[in-house]
């Protein structure tokens, strides 16, 4: 389909396609608006916030990093607003078993056993999350073989949020004893190696689940690095809930998602962003103190790259350099 600015050519006018926003086209047009250094001001700026407020939808590369890299001085707020549709999902599963509809993860099996049939839907997620508990562990909770304390972090956030929008058939109540674990700075042990973020990030996920439930398996650490099991856990947290039983739908929901790698990867953008204007700065002061000529700043060569990113970053680099008693230094010397 050709895409244009008008019809005169019989293509779709780029006004119509975006006409209220479905594919969130103005949304992502929007968010390139502006220069780079601009953006990671906002990001730092969002980073520094006291509150990370979750509402399914508005979760940020900034938000994910602050609370993977902040232990305490920040806190995750569930948006009430985000009740109702959590709830209407999960009474929707229920509604659907109870009326005999099969259901992919809640009457059939998995994978190439969803041919299989069952009535025991409580029963299967349990099992799931037993099969999925095959992670490698080393002999510490601080080994090698570990997820890291701020990657667990991050994970766990994106999870929540993508839960939040409810499709997922998950109770808000598992969501909020979630949510006190991450606040009162308690991570689940999460496997470093047994998904590849392909169909889900399962297994650290499954960890995670186990600890909720009360698996004996499952391990924490707490706030002051301490080893917990999941009913210390859970006291440490404040979750006076007890263990949950998982309904149907419900151990499925929790595992079947990649929010291990897109934790990780919204740390590692954040910090490149940061590196990416720290580059730029140590680049013009090293030019500074070896007296380098100032051309390399020159617009029309970075002008005729037709590249955007290059073009701001000469100019930042220009703008550091200006008054410069060096680099007016350098050009006499020529």
């Amino acid at each position: 389909m050709e895409v244009s600015q008008g019809n005169e050519n019989g293509g779709v006018s780029l006004e119509k396609l975006c006409k209220n926003d479905p594919l969130n086209c103005v949304f992502a047009a929007e968010s390139l608006k502006g220069s780079h250094l601009d953006e990671v001001k906002r990001m730092v700026n969002e980073y520094r916030k006291p509150v990370v407020k979750l509402g399914g939808e508005t979760l940020t590369i900034a938000q994910v990093a602050a609370v993977a890299a902040r232990d305490d001085g920040i806190m995750v707020e569930l948006s009430e607003s985000a009740r109702a549709g959590v709830k209407a999902s999960s009474d929707w599963v229920m509604d659907s078993m109870n009326k005999g509809t099969d259901s992919y993860g809640v009457t059939t099996g998995f994978g190439a056993t969803s041919h299989r049939r069952t009535k025991q839907g409580a029963a299967l997620q349990k099992e799931l999350i037993r099969f999925l508990n095959a992670g490698i562990f080393g002999r510490g909770t601080e080994s090698c073989h570990t997820l890291s304390h701020a990657a667990t972090r991050a994970a766990i956030l994106v999870r929540i949020n993508t839960l939040l929008q409810g499709y997922s058939g998950i109770r808000f109540e598992i969501l909020e004893a979630i949510t006190k674990l991450l606040n009162h700075n308690i991570s689940p042990c999460l496997p470093l190696r047994g998904s590849i973020s392909a169909s889900g990030d399962l297994v650290p996920f499954a960890y995670i689940t186990g600890l909720l439930t009360g698996r004996p398996n499952s391990k924490a650490i707490g706030p002051k690095g301490e080893a917990l099991d999941a009913e210390e856990a859970f006291h440490l947290a404040g979750i006076n809930s007890g263990f949950f039983e998982l309904q149907p739908k419900k151990g499925l929901a929790l595992c079947n998602g990649t929010g291990v790698g897109s934790g990780l990867a919204s740390i590692v953008l954040f910090e490149a962003n940061i590196l990416t204007v720290l580059s730029e700065v140590l680049s013009a002061i090293f030019s500074e103190v070896m007296q380098g000529k100032p051309e390399f700043t020159d617009h029309l060569t970075h002008k005729l790259k037709h590249h955007p990113g290059q073009i701001e970053a000469a100019a930042i680099m220009e703008h550091i350099l200006d008054g410069s008693a060096f680099v007016k230094g350098s050009t006499k010397v020529a």
